[in-house]
C-alpha cells in the first residue's frame, strides 16, 4: 500500500514494513509490548481517510490501527468485545464517506462502528441469493461468502469481487444482488468466475480471476466480456491477482503465471514486460508519482513506466507448462556477437545472433527415465573460453561457431542426477552441483566425473542437494546444501561439515540458499530460516556469526551476491534486500 506521504507499506509473513525508497523500517510483534503489532503474518493494509493511521489485518483474525508517526498499534483482538470472529480478514476497505468495512473469509462483510469501537456482521452472500440450493451450498462451501476485493462506484454502490462471482451491494439498504455471466445449473458445474481483484471505470467494473483471466461487466448495458492471457485450459494459468489503472484505456496487471504487464482495452490485448514473464507477480500498487510496485516470489519490484527500456521476449516453440516457462542461464559472447539463453519447461537452448537477429533453437537428448522435458539449469563460459551448457541430465560443450551441443561426460546413469549448477574454481576445475546426488568434479581430459555424495561417513558431503559453491583464498570450496555447510579441503580432498544449531530467537535451519566471498576473504551465507551468517575461519576452524542488525529482519534470505567492488554483500528475501 502507498500512503499519502509516499511511503510504501508491505505486509509479509515476517512483519509489517515501511519503505521510504531507500531503506526499510520493520515492525514486528514483541511479547512484552502491547503497542506492537499483534502477530507477524500480515494479510491486508489500508490508509484511513484522516491520513494519520494505517489499518492492517493478520492471519490470526486480528485487526490493528497503526499510527504512522509513533508506529504504535491499537489492536482489536477477536472476541465478543470487538465483534471479530477470529477468521482471516482478507481485505480492509474505506468507502467515500470514510466508513470502514472488513471482508472476512467465509463470513462475508463486516462494518466498523467508530463510536462503539466494535465490528458487526453486515452481509452473508449465501444468505442473500435464492440461487443457492442445499447441494450447491455444500459443494461450494469454501468459495461461498468470501469477498476478495471491493470497488465503489460514483453513486456509492459497492461492487464485490468474490469467490462466487460479482455482487452489487447497496450500503444504505445493506442488500446485495448477485450478477453472473452464466448460471450454475447443476452441482457438477465448473464455475470460473473466482474473482480476486476489482477496479471501477467509466463503463463498469474490471475483475481479475483465478484461472479465467480478465473479466469486464458493463454496468450500463449488462454485457460481460472475458479476456484470457493464454488459451491453455490448465488451472495454473490465466491467474490475475491485482489490477490498477494505467490510463483511461489501459490496466496494469499482476499475474501469477504471466508476471507483470498491462491490458489495452482498445486493442483488447495483453502486453507483458518480458523480463518479468517468469516471475509470479502477486500484489501491485501505483504510488502518487505513478510508479508501479509489485511483489514476486523474489521480493519487491519497482517499475517506472516513464523509463525508456527495450524488452525482448524469448518466444518458444513449445512449453510444457503453458505461459509459465523459465529462462535459466545467460551468456553473451562479444567475439561472436551471440546471446546464449537456456530454458526450462520449454524447447532447449536459444542462440540469438545480434548480427543477423536470427534465433537458433538447439535441442539435446533427454533421459528417458525422467519427464520428457527440456531443462537447461546453468550456462558457464570458463577461463579457457569454453562454453558449458548444463542440463538436468547431462553436461554439454557448445561450439560457438556451429551452435552444436556435444555431450562431454561419460556418465550413463539410468536415472538423472538432476544437475543444477556449474562452478569453475581458481585452478580451472569444473564442479557440478545436483539436486539429487551431491557434488561432481569433472575430468576435462576424458569427460569422466568424480562423485561426492552423502554417505554414512562424517567426512562425506552433508546432503545430496547442492545450493551454492564459493571458494576461499586457499582454494577450499564452501558448499551450501539443504542440510548445512560442507567445506571441501583442497589439500586433503575431504569434507569438513558444519551445521548451524544454536540460533537465538529464531527457528534453527541448515538450509543454505547461497554463499559468497568478499574481497577481504570473508565468507557469507544466506539461509532459509537463520538469516544472514558470516563465517570466520581461524586455524582451519569456522565460527558463525548471525547478522541481525542494520535492517535485516527476515530469517528467510533467498540469494546473496558480492557487490561490484567485492566489499558489500547484497541479499534478497521476500521482504528485504540489504547492502
Amino acid at each position: 500500500m502507498s500512503d499519502s506521504n509516499g511511503f510504501i507499506w508491505i505486509g509479509t509473513v515476517d512483519g509489517l514494513n515501511r519503505f521510504d525508497g531507500l531503506s526499510f523500517k520493520a515492525l514486528r510483534h514483541a511479547e512484552k509490548d502491547s503497542f506492537s503489532i499483534p502477530t507477524n503474518c500480515i494479510v491486508s493494509i489500508v490508509e484511513d481517510p484522516d491520513k494519520e493511521n494505517i489499518w492492517i489485518s493478520t492471519t490470526e483474525g486480528f485487526v490493528s490501527r497503526v499510527n504512522k508517526t509513533s508506529l504504535s498499534s491499537v489492536n482489536f483482538k477477536p472476541g465478543k468485545k470487538t465483534g471479530l470472529t477470529g477468521d482471516v480478514v482478507m481485505n480492509i476497505f474505506f468507502d467515500r464517506k470514510g466508513n470502514l468495512w472488513l471482508c472476512v473469509l467465509e463470513k462475508g462483510l463486516y462494518s466498523y462502528d467508530k463510536k462503539k469501537n466494535t465490528f458487526s456482521h453486515v452481509l452473508s452472500l449465501n444468505d442473500t441469493s435464492s440461487y443457492y440450493r442445499n447441494e450447491l451450498k455444500k459443494k461450494y462451501d469454501f468459495h461461498c461468502n468470501s469477498i476478495q476485493d471491493i470497488a465503489e462506484s460514483e453513486n456509492g454502490l459497492f461492487w464485490l469481487a468474490t469467490s462466487d462471482g460479482l455482487y452489487k451491494f447497496d450500503p444504505s439498504t445493506r442488500i446485495a444482488h448477485s450478477i453472473r455471466a452464466q448460471s450454475i445449473t447443476s452441482p457438477d458445474h465448473i464455475y470460473d468466475q473466482l474473482f480476486q481483484g476489482i477496479i471501477y471505470g467509466n463503463d463498469g467494473v474490471w475483475m481479475g480471476s483465478r484461472s479465467s483471466g480478465l473479466w469486464h461487466f458493463n454496468t450500463k448495458t449488462g454485457v460481460w466480456q472475458n479476456f484470457k492471457i493464454s488459451s491453455n485450459s490448465s488451472a495454473n494459468v490465466n491467474i490475475i491477482r491485482s489490477l490498477a489503472w494505467k490510463s483511461d484505456t489501459q490496466i496494469w496487471i499482476a499475474s501469477n503465471d504471466a508476471g507483470f504487464g498491462f491490458f489495452d482495452i482498445t486493442e483488447q490485448a495483453f502486453h507483458f514486460e518480458d523480463h518479468r514473464r517468469t516471475e509470479v507477480a502477486e500484489q501491485m500498487i501505483r504510488d502518487k508519482d505513478g510508479i508501479i510496485w509489485f511483489s514476486t516470489i523474489k521480493g519487491l519490484n519497482k517499475f517506472d513506466p516513464n523509463q525508456e527500456i527495450a524488452f525482448n521476449r524469448i518466444t518458444v516453440e513449445k512449453s510444457d507448462n503453458g505461459s509459465f516457462y523459465v529462462t535459466r542461464g545467460y551468456y553473451f559472447d562479444h567475439k561472436k556477437n551471440k546471446l546464449f539463453i537456456g530454458t526450462i519447461w520449454a524447447d532447449g537452448l536459444h542462440i540469438i545472433s545480434k548480427s543477423t537477429n536470427k534465433t537458433t533453437i538447439v535441442k539435446f537428448p533427454i533421459n528417458h527415465n525422467e519427464l520428457n522435458q527440456f531443462w537447461i539449469t546453468d550456462i558457464l563460459n570458463d577461463s579457457e573460453d569454453n562454453l558449458w551448457v548444463l542440463t538436468r541430465d547431462d553436461l554439454f560443450i557448445c561450439n560457438k561457431e556451429t551452435n552444436e551441443l556435444v555431450s562431454f561426460t561419460k556418465s550413463h546413469q539410468r536415472d538423472s542426477h538432476f544437475f543444477s549448477m556449474l562452478y569453475e574454481s581458481s585452478n580451472g576445475t569444473i564442479w557440478i552441483g545436483s539436486h539429487r546426488d551431491g557434488l561432481f568434479k569433472l575430468n576435462r581430459s576424458d569427460g569422466s566425473m568424480i562423485q561426492f555424495r552423502h554417505i554414512n561417513d562424517p567426512n562425506s558431503i552433508l546432503a545430496g542437494t547442492i545450493r551454492s559453491i564459493s571458494e576461499n583464498k586457499n582454494g577450499d570450496l564452501y558448499i551450501g546444501t539443504n542440510n548445512g555447510l560442507s567445506v571441501f579441503r583442497l589439500k586433503t580432498e575431504r569434507f569438513v561439515n558444519y551445521q548451524y544449531k544454536n540460533v537465538t530467537n529464531a527457528v534453527p535451519t541448515n538450509n543454505i540458499s547461497g554463499s559468497t566471498v568478499t574481497s577481504n576473504h570473508k565468507i557469507w551465507l544466506s539461509t532459509l530460516g537463520s538469516g544472514l551468517l558470516q563465517c570466520d575461519e581461524v586455524d582451519g576452524k569456522i565460527s558463525f556469526t548471525r547478522i541481525n542488525s542494520n535492517g535485516i529482519k527476515s530469517d528467510f534470505i533467498y540469494s546473496i551476491t558480492t557487490g561490484k567492488k567485492g566489499k558489500n554483500v547484497d541479499t534478497n528475501s521476500n521482504q528485504y534486500y540489504c547492502t
